[in-house]
């Protein structure tokens, strides 16, 4: 380390603690003076013209230290009126747009519980991406409780003063005065509708459980409402649809399945904890505010089109609102395990394999675009607060409770699932909680499971290298499995993997075990009463590495297609069925054992193809490439070469064969003369190294040409020299491969160069002095 980079370094801790100071200190002054127990918030007008909301909010505190004398409160852009402690009007308070400081008249002790209310009016705000706030559109009003582009994203200080946190629980009780042609919408229960003059009624709501205040809410408009009841375990709860009038048929159809959801949900993770099951139609949304979830209008559809949405939603009644993350930085403890119910209830609904497609296409878009639309690969845990609600938090986080569900098992799962909901019930938690707590619970030690998959970023990639068979005479075969593990956005190994291994016979026997490894590689011992002629590891994608799986049984020939491997299988000829699987591994390929200059292997992908594959079983290969997509660090340029590499195994070098290619240089399909069970990648040769080898012309007429350039066979040499010379064929070494001579009457010659290595080769034609006349580069790709 330089000393420039030293001094940086003792700037940047220096800086870093600071600010974890700083930020520790603000932390103490809006989360460890005061407890809210309990907010009353009275919205009295809303001038739907001016768009200016009058309202006042008591708020029932406690201090957690005693001689408490001053403490802050949240509240954007409103103007505060006046502020009363019990019954004395506090003076001394400070108000910035955004914290109130209040000063009391007199210390708090921890024994103490007062009333603060606070009247204030003004316009309510709504964040820069227009989404979380106080929206007031037409002849509608609401809250959306969190901001994705104000940090921090809690946002029910957009409408009332509040300690506004994932942390600070309390009850509420709402009475919000609107027209008489208008309903007010909150969360709890509806207690009662009073007239306040004649133009204008009150409604009472009660929020009897206790919530952070971004999932306090209210919808104020024309709303009509759909009443039905749900038997759950804990009893008959009421469910209320609020919608505008002209959606009411289809809200009705829309959430035709309500029901059976809340039934599927229950099942896998227990009782539903609240007084009500409520939706209410907004212009934005959506947003699982407590009891009354914002839905937006554009999504009551008629039909099942978007009921995964009011699923993810309504799931957050078990993991975000009864069970809250404890920061934004862990965030996909609310919306990855929300992501995850998207395809639980699909289980439930309409079966294993419905909830097997939604998963894997979760993955393909976790493992082909998070890093794209997220800038980046990151660890769940610890997300920057611009990527809170972003990809890694919602998708990753769903394929990560996956693989956990898998880890586990299901029986130990969703009992975990269940016992964890119910012991932090109305509480916050943290992803250290999770983890210990489904630890102890399970008797699993999770520490290495959560480091991988949760504290770190990228994903683990498991393969099987090769297997080895012994025993083959005897009844019972003992089959040698090793496996390796590479990384993608990290350069860490995985410790405690657990991977299903599927082996299959020749006459599709199947036997199916677990191999457990930590680090790199891993080995292990089966045994069984066949022969297998594949092992796959994770059939079934129930671990969400790097790789993007399919598999099919293939009887007659056509084209077979295996969606989202950017691979196709053109089958000519079969004679008995067939079970091909193809792996797409999203990691680098093994270098080239004995490296040839010039050649470069991909870094970002390759296939495994393996399964079932009968003596007559004839076809060709279909690779895509594509220069905006994985092969954008290979495709560097319109000159490049691309070709496809391959190999039956690990252990072997990697092989030239022969291929065809449709498209451009940019994106297309490389087509394999056939189809063999083992790896394949692409390669191209290196366009700078070929750009720095001189060719050499004498003259405007060329003397020399080479055809076919690139070759796999034999190479055509053409010249036009009408004197005695010769012809020299050196590597990039400047070593001499060969030397042919060249009479006068001589027009061309044939170059098979089966003794040699795939490369850059030159050949130069050389006058009877043996100076250079011409220089040309050729690439020999040797096939199998």
């Amino acid at each position: 380390m330089n000393i420039k980079s030293f001094v940086f370094s003792l700037f940047l801790i220096f800086w870093i603690s600071y600010h974890c100071e700083a930020q520790t200190q603000q932390i103490k002054k809006t989360n460890d003076l005061i407890d809210v127990i309990h907010y009353s918030i009275y919205l009295d007008n809303i001038n739907f013209s001016t768009k200016v909301l009058t309202a006042n909010t008591e708020i029932r505190l406690t201090p957690k230290q005693n001689n408490t004398s001053s403490f802050q409160l949240d509240l954007l852009n409103f103007t505060v009126d006046s502020m009363f402690l019990n019954t004395i009007r506090i003076q001394n308070y400070l108000f910035n747009d955004s914290i109130i400081n209040v000063n009391l008249p007199q210390a708090l002790n921890i024994i103490d519980t007062v009333n603060l209310r606070i009247y204030y009016h003004g316009i309510p705000i709504l964040e820069p991406y227009q989404w979380g706030g106080f929206h007031i559109d037409g002849s509608y009003a609401y809250n959306l409780g969190v901001a994705f582009e104000a940090y921090p994203h809690n946002y029910g200080k957009a409408w009332f003063p509040c300690l506004d946190n994932f942390t600070d629980r309390a009850t509420y009780d709402y009475y919000i005065t609107v027209l008489n042609n208008h309903k007010a919408i909150c969360g709890g229960t509806l207690i009662s509708v009073t007239p306040f003059n004649s133009n204008t009624k009150t409604f009472h709501w009660k929020m009897s459980n206790n919530i952070p205040t971004y999932l306090a809410s209210v919808a104020i408009g024309s709303y009509a409402a759909i009443l039905d009841t749900f038997n759950g375990i804990n009893g008959r709860i009421p469910i209320v649809i609020y919608v505008r009038p002209t959606d009411s048929l289809r809200a009705t159809n829309s959430f035709t399945n309500l029901k059976s959801i809340l039934t599927i949900f229950e099942h896998f993770m227990g009782p539903y904890k609240w007084e009500r099951v409520g939706y209410v139609g907004t212009t934005k949304g959506a947003m699982e505010h407590a009891c009354n979830i914002a839905y937006p209008n554009s999504s009551i559809s008629g039909n099942s089109s978007n009921e995964w949405l009011y699923a993810h939603e309504l799931s957050h009644h078990w993991f975000g609102d009864l069970v809250t993350c404890a920061t934004q930085e862990d965030m996909w403890i609310n919306e990855g395990w929300a992501t995850f119910c998207e395809s639980l209830y699909r289980e439930g609904l309409y079966g294993k394999q419905s909830y097997k497609t939604n998963m894997h296409n979760k993955m393909k878009d976790v493992l082909y675009t998070t890093n794209i639309k997220d800038g980046g690969y990151y660890a769940l845990y610890g997300i920057p607060e611009t990527l809170t609600y972003g990809s890694t938090v919602y998708d990753k986080g769903a394929v990560v409770v996956h693989t956990l569900r898998n880890y586990l098992g299901d029986t130990l799962f969703f009992n975990a699932v269940k016992s964890f909901l119910n012991y932090y019930a109305y509480k916050d938690v943290s992803s250290i909680n999770m983890r210990d707590y489904f630890s102890s619970f399970t008797g699993v030690n999770l520490t290495d499971f959560f480091d991988a998959w949760v504290f770190t970023p990228g994903f683990p990639h498991f393969s099987v290298d090769s297997f080895v068979v012994t025993n083959i005479s005897q009844p019972i075969k003992k089959v040698n499995v090793f496996v390796r593990q590479k990384h993608l956005g990290n350069n860490s190994y995985a410790n405690s993997n657990k991977a299903e291994l599927t082996f299959i016979g020749q006459y599709w026997e199947k036997f199916t075990d677990t191999i457990r490894f930590s680090g790199q590689t891993g080995n292990a011992s089966f045994f069984m009463p066949f022969v297998p002629v594949a092992v796959i590891l994770d059939l079934d994608e129930k671990i969400a590495d790097a790789t993007i799986d399919n598999y099919q049984t293939i009887k007659t020939t056509g084209i077979k297609t295996f969606p989202d491997t950017y691979f196709g299988f053109e089958v000519s000829h079969i004679d008995d069925s067939a079970l091909v699987r193809v792996e797409h591994n999203i990691v680098s390929p093994d270098t080239m054992k004995t490296p040839i200059q010039g050649l470069v292997i991909s870094k970002s992908h390759y296939w495994k193809i393996d399964g079932i594959f009968p003596a007559a079983f004839i076809g060709k290969g279909k690779f895509t490439y594509s220069q905006s997509g994985f092969d954008k660090d290979l495709i560097l340029h319109s000159a490049d070469s691309l070709l496809i590499l391959y190999r039956e195994n690990a252990k072997q070098e990697w092989q030239f064969i022969n291929y065809t290619r449709t498209g451009n240089y940019a994106a297309g399909y490389i087509y394999t003369d056939s189809i063999r069970k083992g790896e394949y990648t692409f390669a191209i040769w290196d366009w700078n190294l070929y750009n720095a080898i001189d060719e050499v012309h004498s003259s405007k007429n060329k003397l020399l040409n080479v055809y076919p350039n690139p070759s796999n066979d034999s190479f055509t040499i053409a010249f036009s020299f009408n004197t005695k010379g010769s012809l020299r064929i050196i590597n990039t070494s400047g070593q001499t491969i060969k030397t042919f001579e060249v009479k006068p009457e001589q027009t061309q010659l044939n170059w098979k160069p089966n003794s040699l290595k795939s490369g850059i080769y030159i050949i130069e034609l050389l006058n009877k002095n043996n100076n250079i006349i011409e220089r040309k580069k050729v690439i020999f790709t040797k096939t199998i």
